[in-house]
């Protein structure tokens, strides 16, 4: 989730302005765009944004703790047992390393495969 709020967190700060005092208040228009960005709400405004976010994209990182039934677990390979715990993005970013960057560009899987770069590094 990091991948998320970074930016967000980024963007806050950069555009964050130091506390108001000190500032020639001329109108509330001002006043009120002053508030809305002040330095010292950035991890307020970052965790409010977030949350926000969360709300839609949480499902993408929701971990599947459980597994998979203990009889199958044993019938299928380390592997996919192991996938079976991952979280929906990352699961996305494997199918995307796995299959589709294979046959699109199997010289740059096979890059990427050798650094042993995980999908969901480049993917999110």
């Amino acid at each position: 989730m990091h991948e998320l709020l970074a930016p967000i967190l980024w963007v806050i700060d950069k555009e964050s302005l130091p506390t108001a005092s000190g500032y020639a208040v001329d109108n509330d228009e001002d006043a009120i765009i002053k508030q809305t960005i002040d330095v010292g709400f950035v991890e307020h405004d970052t965790f409010a944004l977030f949350s926000a976010l969360m709300k839609s994209a949480k499902v993408n990182y929701e971990y599947n703790d459980e597994g998979t039934d203990q009889d199958y677990s044993r019938m299928i390979k380390e592997v996919q047992a192991e996938a079976a715990k991952l979280t929906p993005v990352v699961m996305r970013c494997n199918k995307i390393h796995e299959e589709y960057l294979k046959m699109i560009d199997p010289e740059l899987y096979s890059h990427l495969k050798n650094l042993e770069i995980e999908p969901q590094l480049y993917g999110m």
